[in-house]
């Protein structure tokens, strides 16, 4: 990776107690030249990031659309998680490192480019590599991601996404138990 990746993830590192997502991004931006595009990328030549504030420790936020990853998946592209009172998290979100998309998006195709990435869907483990996503290991990281094409990583990625299940079962109700919903609402008046 550019040098101006490791500077970038080295001033995330080391400013890991800052507890504002504008704060972070002020430093951020002061250290080096970034465009933003649309309401929370932001990259340089090198690299891209997204910013995500949470309360707590848990971390759901939407990160970014796939279609807006499509277009810096080739450089570095990074989530920095600033989260108050806990030291913040920096995540690496190619999509070599995306499990699925949101439940959402269910019309999601080859073809069809649609859905959100939400924090849950960040692989933070990478098994078949014996890594975890986290910044010692950023420069392999990249690498590995580099031996996937975009559309190797898109078809995993509509493949996961088409199998999600819903949790709960459907609730059956017999004729007596219908006939008693039905009546609900004379019962309650």
């Amino acid at each position: 990776m550019n040098s101006s990746v490791n500077d970038f993830v080295s001033l995330v590192v080391n400013n890991h107690a800052i507890d504002t997502k504008d704060e972070m991004i002020a430093a951020v931006c002061r250290n080096f030249p970034m465009v933003k595009d649309g309401r929370a990328l932001y990259h340089t030549d090198y690299f891209a990031v997204v910013f995500c504030y949470t309360k707590n420790a848990s971390f759901s936020n939407v990160v970014i659309s796939l279609s807006k990853l499509e277009k810096y998946d080739g450089i570095p592209c990074f989530v920095v998680v600033v989260r108050r009172g806990l030291d913040n998290l920096i995540y690496m979100i190619n999509t070599t490192f995306i499990d699925k998309v949101s439940h959402s998006s269910q019309s999601l195709r080859i073809d069809n480019i649609r859905g959100s990435v939400l924090g849950s869907n960040i692989r933070k483990q990478l098994p078949e590599i014996d890594r975890v996503n986290s910044p010692e290991f950023f420069d392999e990281l990249f690498s590995y991601h580099q031996g996937f094409t975009w559309i190797e990583n898109l078809e995993r990625i509509v493949e996961r996404t088409n199998n999600i299940r819903p949790v709960k079962v459907k609730t059956e109700l017999n004729h007596s138990e219908y006939l008693n919903l039905l009546d609900a609402p004379r019962r309650a008046s």
